[in-house]
């Protein structure tokens, strides 16, 4: 029988998966543990969890119909997604979860045929088991003998039933305030576009632009003769922050990096919104002698307030 993986088998699984792609990419990590938190365990996870060997993780995927192999790769150097994840597979050396994935149109009918089997066998017995008792509950559905008479209590019960209600209806009268309630309109509040940033912890899964982080700052000093008291001779932020829920310390991670996240839609050079202010696309072209025409060699996205390039982050975000 086809066997259907529950999430918690491979909470931890997750959860040591975003730790490793933390490590490697941290922005990266951002885009991953968004996946995560919102349950879109799209190609993307099935790509790292092929990427770093995690075959839980595939199989819950797949045994629950979340992403189909014969579907369109988003990544484009590929047909469908199952070739996708077999390159991955091979470059990564993850034998185990390429075997799986080349022989799981096998896997899959062969539990759909084990499915099947079981399913007329209940449907057996339940016929069997009808023709002795009258009917059988099998899952909630009951197989019932057609022909079998009915005793006198249940046409009794079949008389009442077809009997039309002569009682007289229940009248509610409505009051004018709720007549008052039904026709006024509730307002419903309107969403601002406003940028949330986010980035989960590592350890806790929390969003530490929610619940608060701590950066450290390496201060030098020495003893001043003319002051007499000891003086700051340099300050330099460090690039480790710490996660004020769990006090787990995410090394590498520049400071600088979280105040990107913050100001993802906002021009880097004169602070406009970029929703609001509009983005301006620039593209050079060169002359291409073979085709005789003119080709596109580089495009560019600008703020169309300043004409500020934007940052590959932003360019990222806005999908551009």
């Amino acid at each position: 029988m086809k066997k259907i993986f529950n999430i918690i088998e491979i909470l931890n699984d997750l959860k040591d998966l975003e730790k490793k792609i933390y490590l490697d990419s941290p922005e990266v990590f951002v885009d991953f543990a968004d996946r995560i938190a919102e349950n879109n365990l799209d190609e993307m996870v099935l790509f790292f969890a092929t990427k770093y060997n995690y075959l839980s993780i595939v199989k819950f995927i797949l045994n629950n119909d979340i992403v189909n192999l014969d579907n369109p790769s988003k990544n484009k150097q590929f047909a469908t997604v199952k070739e996708h994840i077999l390159a991955a597979a091979t470059q990564f050396n993850a034998k185990d979860i390429y075997d799986y994935i080349v022989n799981y149109d096998t896997k899959l009918e062969e539990e759909n045929t084990e499915d099947d089997d079981i399913e007329t066998f209940l449907k057996t017995v339940g016929e069997k088991l009808s023709d002795l008792c009258g009917q059988v509950d099998l899952g909630g559905g009951y197989y019932k003998e057609p022909n079998k008479a009915k005793t006198s209590q249940s046409q009794k019960e079949d008389v009442a039933d077809a009997k039309p209600n002569t009682d007289k209806p229940e009248t509610v009268e409505s009051t004018p305030s709720t007549a008052k309630n039904t026709d006024s309109k509730v307002e419903q509040p309107q969403q601002s576009n406003m940028y949330e940033p986010k980035f989960i912890c590592p350890n806790c899964s929390c969003n530490i632009f929610e619940t608060g982080y701590s950066i450290s700052e390496k201060v030098n000093y020495k003893y001043s003769k003319d002051e007499k008291k000891l003086v700051v001779t340099s300050k330099e932020q460090e690039n480790a922050v710490t996660c004020s829920k769990c006090g787990y310390t995410i090394e590498q991670l520049n400071p600088a990096f979280l105040e990107n996240i913050c100001t993802v839609q906002n021009c880097k050079k004169c602070g406009k919104d970029l929703t609001s202010a509009g983005i301006v696309t620039k593209m050079k072209t060169e002359y291409d002698s073979e085709s005789n025409s003119f080709i596109t060699s580089k495009k560019s996205f600008h703020c169309a307030e300043c004409d500020s390039e934007l940052t590959d982050y932003q360019v990222n975000y806005f999908k551009l």
